[in-house]
């Protein structure tokens, strides 16, 4: 377990670095590019995104969405940008001498950015405001009918690879797989490894199965 942690942190530092180098702003179809070309899965990729978007290390200025054409486990941003917390860090890391030298008029005009920096944490605020009323109607989405068949799954199955795991939800009926393991993820019921294996926590409740997946097949 600790290398998969390992593993997983180096991915999330790679993937910060990619966002970093790129200039500080990347769309998603770039991300899935450097994906593929480090042959991190998409699953994976949307949730170290969604990771890094809860350390504050990057944000969401254009929202989320799920992309019909990647199986993912979380929505993932349109466009991901570094947190202005983290670009400050870097403005102020280790300035120059020359830099301390400032004149009048450069100082009017820091006062000028420092105001616009201000009103733009203001807009941050209110994006923060929408990106957690959008995960609110996400998480209210998933039905007790559907997570109900996903936890009698789990008690049968409860080590399976992901892309199984979504195949099999379907044929038990449920439509959407992915939040319905975004919300087991949430509740403990299961961990993800960097594998692509979706593995039951001994959080996970008991159900009696009343229909097994062999009656599907």
């Amino acid at each position: 377990m600790a290398n998969a942690k390992d593993h997983y942190a180096r991915i999330i530092d790679a993937l910060y670095k990619f966002i970093e180098e790129a200039g500080g702003s990347v769309t998603f179809d770039k991300l899935v590019e450097w994906a593929e070309e480090n042959d991190v899965g998409i699953i994976t990729l949307s949730i170290a995104l969604n990771d890094l978007i809860e350390e504050g290390k990057i944000s969401a200025p254009e929202g989320f969405f799920e992309p019909e054409d990647y199986v993912i486990a979380l929505p993932v941003p349109r466009v991901v940008t570094l947190s202005k917390s983290e670009v400050v860090e870097e403005k102020i890391e280790a300035p120059e001498e020359s830099e301390l030298q400032v004149s009048s008029t450069e100082s009017v005009a820091a006062e000028a950015h420092i105001e616009s920096f201000e009103g733009s944490s203001e807009a941050g605020e209110v994006e923060a405001v929408k990106i957690k009323q959008a995960v609110e109607e996400f998480e209210e989405s998933v039905s007790d009918d559907d997570l109900e068949k996903a936890i009698e799954y789990l008690n049968d199955y409860w080590s399976v690879g992901v892309i199984r795991f979504f195949e099999d939800l379907k044929m038990l009926g449920v439509s959407k797989p992915d939040r319905i393991l975004r919300k087991l993820l949430e509740l403990g019921f299961v961990t993800y490894s960097t594998m692509g294996v979706v593995n039951a926590t001994e959080k996970l409740p008991k159900l009696k199965r009343s229909r097994r997946l062999s009656e599907f097949i």
